[in-house]
């Protein structure tokens, strides 16, 4: 545990979360551009995806009154993808739902693990939000497995749930609960 714990802190000053520029836009826009990311992201992301789909998603985010709380990933000064939440909106403002995605270069060194660990961090800074809920396409387990690392409990796979380019696929859905956090070892 030693060493897992030393590893979990170099990750912890490699991987940030900062605030979203306009700057941003191109490198969000050349990650964004790889089938392999899209690959299962929600269709709410366009492919191809051009620069300003990326000013767009900015400015939507740096909106007055936004409910949309993304951050641009970074890993060891690079833009690696973007984390962040939103509420779940009317009758479930007391629930989050998180979301990521990191460019294939940065895929399988445990940079999304640490950026969800830190949205939820953020999430959970705001005391109105006592669940936090993210989902993904049953065949992408390695999102699946990064939920599971950060103490996110499998509640439920809805069968047929979502559907991409002519096909159909079940949809994992996660939560941690405020209570769970307080007491993580994770």
């Amino acid at each position: 545990t030693g060493q897992r714990q030393k590893k979990q802190r170099k990750m912890n000053a490699e991987v940030k979360l900062i605030d979203m520029e306009y700057s941003h836009a191109p490198e969000i826009a050349r990650l964004l551009n790889d089938p392999a990311v899209c690959e299962y992201l929600s269709d709410v992301i366009p492919f191809p995806y051009a620069e300003s789909d990326a000013c767009n998603f900015i400015s939507a985010v740096l909106e007055d009154g936004s409910t949309l709380r993304s951050r641009t990933v970074l890993y060891k000064g690079r833009i690696a993808g973007i984390a962040g939440y939103q509420s779940a909106g009317p009758n479930k403002e007391h629930i989050a739902v998180a979301g990521y995605w990191l460019g294939c270069e940065f895929w399988g060194r445990g940079i999304a693990t640490q950026a969800l660990r830190q949205t939820i961090d953020m999430a959970f800074s705001d005391p109105g939000i006592i669940r936090i809920e993210a989902t993904a396409f049953s065949p992408n387990k390695a999102s699946c497995r990064v939920m599971e690392k950060c103490g996110m409990k499998h509640e439920a796979t809805l069968e047929k749930a979502l559907s991409k380019k002519g096909r159909v696929y079940d949809e994992a859905v996660y939560r941690i609960l405020r209570s769970e956090y307080a007491g993580r070892k994770f």
